[in-house]
């Protein structure tokens, strides 16, 4: 399995994950304020629409393992915190 962080932005990540099964384009994007989500390869996985603060987590399935993007927010809306998990094992973490 391999992960790459294919852009960072503002509220963004989006990575690139090779498994056996194929390459996945997995995007973090919180940047419509109330609108908060995770995509695979351009499909919708977690997320909702809210003016509740930020989701600390997301939970989705990814190529049949078990997804988890944990994410922590500033109050003048800044990632400080984030980690991308597969069954368990952390792929990508920062800072």
């Amino acid at each position: 399995m391999k992960l790459v962080l294919i852009n960072s932005g503002w509220l963004l990540r989006v990575f690139e994950i090779s498994t056996c099964n194929g390459n996945f384009i997995v995007e973090y994007n919180g940047r419509g304020i109330g609108n908060e989500w995770v995509l695979v390869d351009g499909k919708r996985v977690a997320g909702r629409t809210s003016w509740i603060w930020f989701i600390p987590r997301f939970d989705f399935q990814l190529d049949s393992k078990q997804a988890v993007i944990e994410v922590h927010i500033r109050p003048w809306l800044r990632i400080y915190k984030f980690s991308f998990s597969l069954n368990g094992e952390v792929l990508y973490s920062e800072p």
